[in-house]
């Protein structure tokens, strides 16, 4: 058999080759003269009757041979017969039986062999969904509907059977995929997505003098250069939608759909034309903004496919829609819905978003599957009817701001989202900072727990600013990643801490510094080589940090990166391990040498009975992949215990101390080094040790 379980007819021995093989052993025998000597042998022992046995033994080989040729046939038959079947049945497997068209499985089969490098080719996705499909099956019954998805599915076999660069598969229910090869800029998809609409439009006959009309809304959207087929399939799905909630109007050309992105101004733009399609009042400035999301959109359309991931969007919109009829509502992009309603005060909005999401909440059945479905919503408001599409940008700033303090909602904070001049002044005086002094480096050290010596140092950034007072350093490196000054203010750190780590070795403290280094950067190439030049010189006492997720938005090119720096000597981190998404995928992948689990898990370590289990497994599997393990915002000294029992490397945490500017970082070592020479041995038992660690997990 081969890996995939079949057996293949090559391996059953073929008539000729079974004489060809008796040939040449009777050549090879002719050239020993084995005959002779046989004969000769056969003469001499006479009494033995070996004629006989020779003829015996003759005649049940030959019968052998007969019967193990005829078995061997019969196989051979009977594989064949098995192949055959089993390519029927695959064929069957990727054709839906209803309409004759390809299903699902056939699309994502012609996905995963999609080569996104296409020569002188474009590839266009369109989505089709029947208008008014459920009205002829609550109307008429689902035998009804039957004929419709069958009338439909030859209709658009047809179209496909005209065109040899064309994939039609039915989704699933009345939605339909297309995708397209064609040259660059050939108006192919325009005209395809044509017949599809004439196709639709054509009245389909029912029985007894019984006909219906339908129309099909279309959307569209090209797979663009490095991306994947899913991704146009979503964007063209969001077109589709759009076009669906414009009145059922089906086809928009092609030349005039412009890629869905996910952007803010389309969906904005969409809320002001429903607007007008139904208006809201408008009565003073009580008009609010609400951008919901469903939570772990992307895990569920993984487990239950595009086509129904879609539907429960749509199931969501109706059941919103059913909660309210004083709303305007549109897809915002492929997990978010955006509103738009009235509301005499903030507390009144959040109450009726509350009463809206309780109703959207729940379970919700969708292609045999059952998924239990949450919403995060930011909303934003009251305002003016002609101030809704900046209220509405609002609210989808409120949503981030949502998301990124794991609450379930809130309301656009403009204090908290800031001045986005201000954000732009912020840079242009962080640029003066770097030269004029006001920003430095704080050192802050790494110590092994086996010797309880100093291994290392993190330098961390620091701002005092004359006039803000000391700025957080997730506020301005935030900003200086948004606006493109993250290299400059990196290229900074690294010339500092290169000088710094110098001073350190003169002063008796040759200790390795790392710094941290933006995901942003990680997938710049020329950073990666600006890198190497400058720490070329520091014989490999610098290193990097990175956080988990650093690889995510460009895996290729910073798996390069990373490989190039590993392959300099450069020792690269993991920082924050575990406050992302941790992906096992990338883990085995990097060429890293330490990990550095974040200090969530560390902080309640000898109180918690999860954290111990976490850290423990954390640790055993970077071990496991040959790394050295640091444990961040270290605070106890219970915690330290607990990490030495569990194998952890080293430790960092104001237990050991905050970071330190560079001049009071040299005499912490020195003072480090003399306690550590004068203070005895710091034993640890074993009994004591275990005891603490059992405790802990069980408590």
């Amino acid at each position: 058999m081969d890996r995939s379980g079949k057996m293949r007819a090559s391996y059953i021995p073929d008539r000729r080759l079974v004489l060809l093989g008796a040939a040449g052993v009777a050549l090879v025998l002719a050239q020993l003269n084995f005959f002779e000597w046989f004969c000769g042998f056969s003469a001499h022992y006479e009494a033995l009757q070996l004629d006989e046995l020779l003829t015996t033994a003759l005649v049940l080989t030959s019968a052998g041979a007969w019967l193990s040729y005829h078995d061997a046939r019969q196989l051979r038959h009977a594989v064949a017969e098995v192949q055959s079947l089993k390519e029927q049945a695959d064929a069957a497997a990727r054709l839906d039986i209803l309409t004759g068209l390809p299903n699902r499985r056939a699309l994502e089969d012609f996905a995963s062999k999609h080569d996104p490098r296409l020569n002188g080719s474009d590839l266009t996705v369109l989505i089709s969904d029947l208008n008014h499909f459920k009205q002829v099956n609550d109307t008429h019954g689902h035998r009804a509907g039957d004929i419709v998805l069958r009338e439909i599915g030859a209709r658009f076999r047809a179209v496909q059977s005209d065109h040899d660069d064309l994939l039609i598969v039915r989704f699933g229910g009345d939605e339909f995929a297309c995708v397209i090869r064609h040259q660059q800029g050939d108006d192919l998809a325009e005209r395809v997505a044509q017949r599809l609409e004439a196709a639709a439009r054509r009245p389909i006959h029912l029985g007894s003098d019984l006909d219906v009309e339908l129309s099909v809304s279309i959307g569209v959207a090209c797979v663009r250069q490095g991306a994947s087929i899913d991704d146009a399939l979503a964007e063209a799905d969001a077109a589709m939608y759009a076009a669906k909630r414009d009145g059922g109007r089906g086809l928009l050309p092609v030349s005039e759909i412009a890629p869905f992105q996910g952007a803010a101004g389309s969906w904005r733009r969409r809320l002001l034309e429903r607007h007008v399609e139904r208006p809201l009042a408008g009565n003073g400035p009580n008009v609010f903004a609400a951008a919901l999301r469903i939570d772990r959109y992307n895990a569920v359309r993984a487990t239950i496919g595009h086509s129904h991931s879609n539907q429960l969007v749509r199931e969501l919109t109706e059941r919103l829609a059913g909660c309210a009829d004083e709303i305007v509502i549109d897809r915002m992009s492929p997990d978010t819905i955006g509103i738009a309603f009235e509301a005499r005060t903030e507390d009144e909005a959040l109450e009726f978003l509350e009463q809206l999401r309780a109703g959207a909440e729940g379970s919700v059945a969708v292609g045999g599957h059952v998924v239990d479905v949450t919403i995060t919503f930011g909303y934003a408001g009251p305002a003016a009817l002609a101030e809704l599409r900046a209220v509405a940008e609002q609210a989808q700033i409120a949503l981030d701001q949502a998301l990124a303090s794991h609450r379930r909602s809130a309301c656009f904070c403009e204090v908290e989202y800031g001045d986005p001049s201000d954000r732009l002044t912020m840079m242009s005086e962080m640029r003066a900072a770097l030269a004029n002094g006001e920003i430095m480096l704080a050192y802050q050290p790494k110590v092994r727990l086996q010797d309880n010596s100093i291994d290392a140092a993190e330098a961390l950034i620091r701002w005092e600013h004359p006039v803000r007072g000391r700025i957080a350093p997730d506020d301005f490196v935030q900003i200086a990643e948004e606006t493109g000054d993250i290299r400059e203010m990196t290229e900074w750190v690294l010339q500092q801490a290169i000088k710094d780590q110098m001073l350190m070795a003169r002063c008796g403290s040759d200790l390795p510094v790392y710094v941290n280094v933006s995901g942003r950067l990680i997938g710049d190439e020329s950073f990666t080589k600006r890198l190497l030049e400058m720490i070329g010189g520091a014989n490999g006492r610098i290193g990097i940090e990175i956080t988990e997720t650093a690889v995510i938005d460009n895996p290729e090119i910073a798996m390069s990166n990373l490989r190039l720096l590993a392959d300099a000597g450069v020792r690269v981190s993991i920082d924050d391990y575990g406050a992302g998404m941790s992906s096992l995928n990338y883990l085995k992948q990097l060429p890293v040498q330490e990990l550095k689990i974040d200090r969530q898990f560390i902080t309640h370590l000898a109180e918690s009975h999860r954290d111990p289990l976490i850290v423990r497994s954390t640790i055993d599997l970077a071990h496991g992949l040959g790394m050295e393990v640091t444990a961040e915002g270290v605070e106890s000294e219970s915690s330290r215990a607990l990490l030495r029992v569990m194998g952890c490397d080293l430790i960092q945490g104001f237990l050991i101390t905050p970071a330190l500017p560079i001049l009071s970082f040299l005499q912490f070592c020195r003072d480090h080094r003399k306690a550590e020479a004068t203070a005895p041995q710091d034993r640890f038992e074993r009994a004591a040790d275990f005891w603490l660690l059992s405790s802990a997990m069980t408590s």
